[in-house]
C-alpha cells in the first residue's frame, strides 16, 4: 500500500506534464495555422467589401452617363469644399486600376486606364502627358477631343478657376499611370491588343525624360500651372522627391526591359543613384527628397512611404533591418502606422498602414501583417469604404504648396482601399517583371502599327486587288442588298469574306466625333433619318436603315485591334480648305496606335503634306473631285512622281487609254478604278494595266 502511494504523485506529475505538453502543442499549432492561412482566406470578406465599394462607384458613373463603354475616373474622396469637389487624383486612380487587376477585374481596370489614355492623347497642351488630377466621372468633355479637368466657376469673380497644382504634371504620377498600363499589358496582353497601353506608357515616361531631368541625379517633381505649349514659361517644381524617383525607377526599368532602349536603362540608373544618395547610413532611413536646388537633402521628417516604397521597389532594401526598425518605430498605439515618425503617438494613416502590411508580407513577418490589416479592418465602414485615417484627423508633419499644414481627416478615401486589396492579395505593384512574350508583343505591335513601307503597301494593294467600298454590300437572309451602310455587320461580313482593304466613310457629329456614314442628298447621311448632324450619343443609339449597328472611330478602332491584318481606306469629305489640318489632327488623336493602318485619300495636291504632317504614312490620290488642272495627264503623272503615294484612283470613265495607264505604272504607283462591280468590266480594265478596283461586292 505504501509503495502504491509513493508511485501516485509520479503518475500525476507525468499526466500533468503530458497535458501541459499537449496544450503547448495545441497552442503552437493554432499559432502556426493562424500565420499559415492565406490572407485571402482570413480577410476575404473584408477585401471583397473594399473592392466592391470601389467597383460600385465606377459602375454608378457608367449608369449615370449612359455610357457602358466609357472612360471613367473615380473621385478620390468625399468633400463639400467647392474647390476640392469631385477631384479624381491620378495616383489614386492608378492604384484603383492596379487593385482591380490584383482582384482579376479586367473590365474595371480598363475603364480607368482607357480614361488615362484618352486624357494623355487629347491633352489640351498637344503633348502626351497625364495631369495630377481630373474631374471625376467620364473623362470626355462636351465635344470630341476635350478632357474634363478639375475646376469651378467663381461667381464673384465671374471666371473659371483651376488649381495649378491639380492641372500640373508630376513625374511620380506619370510613373504610376505608366506602371498600371504596363501591368495591364503583362496580365491581359495575350487576350487583347494592348499596344496602345504600352505605347502610352512610353509617351508618358518620355515626357518625364524631356521635362523632369537636370544635370544632377534624379528627376524633379514636375510642373504646375497652365503654360500648355510653352514649357519655358512653366512653374517648375525643381525639388526632387524620393518617392517620385522610386516610381520612376520601376517604370523606366520596366520600359528598358520591354523596349531594349538604352535611354530607359540610363534613366532608371539615374533614379537609383538619387535614391541611394538619400539614404542616411548612420541612422538607417531614407530622406523624403531635396530642397528646391534638387541637391540638398530634406532632413526634416522621417516619412513612412519613403521607407516602405523603397523597400518594396529597390533590390536589397527589403533585407535592411535598420530600415525595418525605423518603420517599426512609426507604429501607432492602435497598431497602424503613422505618416511620419514624429506623429507615431497619434492616429494611423490608413493608406500607409495598408502598404506597410504588404511590406511585412514581403519580409515574411506574418504577425506584423495581421496587426496592420486588423487595424484597418477596425475602421472599415459597412459599405466597404476606408477612412484616410483613424480618429478624426492626423497631421503629416508637412505643408502644402500654399503653406498650410497637410492634414488628413477621416473622410473615406479610395487610395487606402486600393492598397488594402493589394496587400491582402499579395500584389506588389513595384514588382513587375517583363516577360519575353510582352517584349515580342510590343515589337510586333510597333512593327504592325508604326513601321511603314510605301513600296510594301503598294505591293499589298496590288495583291489584294480590291478595296471594299463603304464596307461593302450587305444583305440579311438573302434579302435585298444594302449599300453604303458603313455598319458593323457589313464590316464583319467583308472581313469574313477574306477582304483586308476596306473603305469606310466618315462624317462628323454636331459635337465633333468622327462617325462612319456616307453623305446623302436631302438628308444628313445615307441610312439615317437625321436631317442635320446629330450628337454623338444620338448617332450611336440609332440604327443604319433601322436595323444595322453604326460605328464611330472608336468602335472601328476596337474592331481593327481585334483584326490586326485589316486596313481602312478613307477620306473625310468635310476636311477641306483651312480646316483640313484640324480635322485630320482630331482624327489622328482618336487612333494614335493605328495611324499606319489607315490609308488616307486626298483630293488635291496641297492636302498631301497636311495628311503626312498629321502622322499618316499612306496616301491615295483620289481624282474624281480634283480641280480641272489637276486632272491633266501631265499633272497626274507629275503628282505620282512628286508624292509618295501608295495608289492613284479615278472613275472608270476616265480610264480608256492603255498608254496613259502605262505612264502611271512606270511611276510605280498602282492605279485603282472605282466603283466596279462587274467581273467583265474588271477583266477589261486589267487588260489596260489597271492594278485594282473599288467595289461593293465582297464575294
Amino acid at each position: 500500500m505504501k509503495e502504491k502511494l509513493k508511485k501516485t504523485p509520479v503518475a500525476i506529475i507525468f499526466v500533468m506534464a503530458a497535458s501541459l505538453l499537449l496544450a503547448v502543442l495545441c497552442i503552437a499549432y493554432s499559432v502556426y495555422y493562424q500565420y499559415s492561412v492565406k490572407l485571402t482566406e482570413k480577410y476575404g470578406n473584408e477585401k471583397e467589401l473594399a473592392v466592391s465599394a470601389i467597383r460600385s462607384a465606377l459602375r454608378d458613373m457608367s449608369k449615370e452617363s449612359g455610357d457602358g463603354n466609357g472612360r471613367f475616373l473615380l473621385a478620390s474622396y468625399d468633400t463639400d469644399k467647392e474647390n476640392q469637389k469631385d477631384i479624381a487624383y491620378s495616383y489614386d486612380n492608378a492604384l484603383c486600376a492596379l487593385a482591380f487587376m490584383a482582384d482579376g477585374d479586367k473590365e474595371s481596370a480598363s475603364a480607368i486606364l482607357d480614361a488615362f489614355i484618352y486624357a494623355a492623347i487629347n491633352d489640351r497642351g498637344d503633348v502626351q502627358r497625364v495631369r495630377n488630377a481630373y474631374s471625376a466621372g467620364n473623362i470626355v468633355g462636351d465635344v470630341c477631343g476635350s478632357v474634363r479637368l478639375p475646376g469651378y466657376y467663381d461667381n464673384e469673380r465671374n471666371m473659371w478657376v483651376e488649381d495649378p497644382s491639380l492641372v500640373g504634371s508630376s513625374s511620380g504620377n506619370l510613373a504610376w499611370v505608366s506602371l498600371a498600363l504596363l501591368w495591364y499589358d503583362k496580365l491581359y496582353g495575350e487576350e487583347e491588343d494592348t499596344y496602345l497601353y504600352t505605347k502610352t506608357a512610353v509617351s508618358l515616361m518620355d515626357w518625364v525624360l524631356e521635362n523632369c531631368a537636370d544635370e544632377n541625379p534624379g528627376f524633379i517633381a514636375g510642373i504646375n500651372g497652365w503654360p500648355e505649349n510653352d514649357m519655358s514659361q512653366a512653374q517648375v517644381l525643381s525639388y526632387k522627391s524620393l518617392e517620385h524617383n522610386v516610381d520612376c525607377l520601376v517604370a523606366f526599368d520596366a520600359l528598358y526591359e520591354l523596349t531594349g532602349d538604352e535611354k530607359y536603362n540610363e534613366a532608371a540608373q539615374n533614379s537609383k543613384k538619387f535614391i541611394d544618395s538619400m539614404y542616411d547610413a548612420k541612422k538607417g532611413y531614407y530622406y523624403t527628397g531635396t530642397a528646391s536646388d534638387g541637391i540638398t537633402p530634406n532632413t526634416g521628417q522621417v516619412v513612412l512611404d519613403a521607407q516602405v516604397w523603397t523597400a518594396l521597389a529597390v533590390d536589397g532594401v527589403i533585407k535592411d533591418r535598420r530600415v525595418r526598425k525605423n518603420i517599426g518605430k512609426m507604429k501607432t498605439p492602435d497598431n497602424g502606422y503613422a505618416f511620419c515618425l514624429d506623429e507615431a503617438a497619434g492616429g494611423f494613416w490608413a493608406e500607409g498602414t495598408a502598404f506597410t502590411a504588404l511590406y511585412y508580407q514581403e519580409c515574411g513577418k506574418r504577425r506584423a501583417v495581421y496587426g496592420a490589416i486588423d487595424s484597418i479592418c477596425r475602421i472599415l465602414k459597412v459599405d466597404g469604404r476606408i477612412p484616410a485615417c483613424s480618429g478624426e484627423r492626423i497631421n503629416t508633419g508637412m505643408d502644402l504648396f500654399d503653406g498650410t499644414p497637410w492634414i488628413y481627416d477621416n473622410s473615406p478615401h479610395i487610395a487606402p482601399g486600393a492598397w488594402f486589396v493589394m496587400a491582402i492579395d499579395g500584389f506588389n505593384p513595384f514588382d513587375i517583371e517583363i516577360s519575353s512574350e510582352s517584349k515580342e508583343r510590343y515589337e510586333k505591335g510597333k512593327s504592325v502599327n508604326e513601321a511603314f513601307d510605301v513600296p510594301g503597301m503598294r505591293e499589298q494593294l496590288r495583291e489584294e486587288q480590291f478595296v471594299i467600298h463603304a464596307a461593302g454590300s450587305y444583305s440579311e437572309d438573302g434579302g435585298e442588298g444594302l449599300f453604303y451602310t458603313n455598319s458593323l455587320e457589313a464590316l464583319q461580313n467583308a472581313y469574313d469574306a477574306g477582304k483586308r482593304m476596306i473603305e469606310m466613310d466618315f462624317m462628323f457629329t454636331s459635337d465633333g466625333y468622327p462617325v462612319c456614314a456616307h453623305n446623302a442628298d436631302g438628308a444628313w447621311a445615307l441610312g439615317f433619318s437625321f436631317d442635320k448632324a446629330p450628337k454623338h450619343n444620338e448617332f450611336m443609339n440609332s440604327k443604319v436603315y433601322d436595323r444595322l449597328t453604326p460605328l464611330d472611330i472608336y468602335t472601328l478602332a476596337d474592331f481593327m485591334r481585334e483584326h490586326n491584318d485589316m486596313y481602312v481606306v478613307t477620306d473625310i469629305k468635310e476636311a477641306s480648305g483651312a480646316g483640313i489640318k484640324g480635322v485630320y489632327g482630331t482624327f489622328s488623336k482618336c487612333i494614335p496606335d493605328l495611324m499606319n493602318r489607315f490609308v488616307i485619300q486626298i483630293y488635291h495636291d496641297e492636302e498631301y503634306e497636311v495628311v503626312k504632317d498629321a502622322g499618316f504614312s499612306y496616301v491615295i490620290y483620289t481624282l474624281y473631285a480634283a480641280d480641272e488642272d489637276e486632272r491633266e495627264s501631265e499633272a497626274i503623272i507629275q503628282s505620282c512622281k512628286n508624292m509618295e503615294l501608295v495608289a492613284l484612283t479615278m472613275p472608270d470613265v476616265w480610264v480608256d487609254d492603255a498608254g496613259f495607264v502605262s505612264e502611271i505604272n512606270e511611276t510605280g504607283v498602282p492605279l485603282f478604278v472605282h466603283t466596279i462591280n462587274d467581273k467583265k468590266d474588271m477583266d477589261r480594265y486589267k487588260a489596260l494595266g489597271v492594278a485594282g478596283f473599288y467595289t461593293d461586292q465582297v464575294d
